[in-house]
């Protein structure tokens, strides 16, 4: 037997007792969907997962895609919410580039919005365009609109050289030469006073 109906409707392929509206069971299963158009630029294949209102037609859907939205024949999952169809995930058939939120990913990860990277979300983009960088759960740079925010030591390593500026405002440059410049600097009300520069 290749295929079965049960009285309830479900369809087994493979399968006497399909446990599902659609079983199939085989070794090594694939499941192809075919598009006839002779050309890449116009093949659109689509795997649709779709809920129904209350007069049982389709509202809105997830599609799975191999269409010309992202290249010939890219890859992607769109989304229609209430009439309006965003694509949220793509893959650049030419590129092979991966965008969250854009259709024709510019990078090999291209997001478009807020991101977030790590357990402790150790580097976070914001849609307005702020960077942060954090150690755990404490943030140790944040970017802004004039510049930026650090928090704790800071350090620059190079081809024979190191610049360290700790939390407390010591800066240390170190060369090769051994020579060392040490600045404590701090400011008062209105004004600024080198308290320190020793070269040794």
């Amino acid at each position: 037997e290749v295929a079965r109906i049960t009285g309830d409707g479900k369809v087994g392929i493979g399968s006497a007792d399909p446990s599902s509206v659609l079983d199939i069971v085989a070794a090594d299963p694939v499941l192809t969907l075919r598009d006839t158009s002779a050309t890449v630029t116009n093949a659109n294949a689509t795997l649709r997962l779709a809920e129904s209102n209350g007069n049982g037609v389709i509202e809105n859907y997830w599609d799975v895609v191999a269409d010309p939205t992202s290249g010939n024949f890219g890859f992607g999952i769109k989304q229609n919410l209430g009439g309006t169809i965003t694509t949220r995930f793509a893959i650049h058939a030419g590129t092979g580039n991966i965008g969250i939120g854009s259709a024709i990913p510019q990078a090999k990860l291209d997001v478009n919005g807020s991101a977030k990277i790590g357990d402790y979300d150790q580097l976070e983009v914001f849609a307005g365009g702020q960077v942060q960088l954090k150690y755990q759960n404490s943030t140790k740079l944040s970017t802004h609109s004039h510049g930026a925010n650090f928090s704790g030591e800071l350090a620059f390593n190079g081809n024979g050289y190191k610049a360290t500026f700790g939390a407390s405002g010591d800066l240390e440059i170190l060369s090769l030469s051994d020579i060392s410049l040490v600045r404590d600097i701090r400011a008062g009300v209105g004004t600024l006073a080198i308290e320190a520069d020793n070269v040794f």
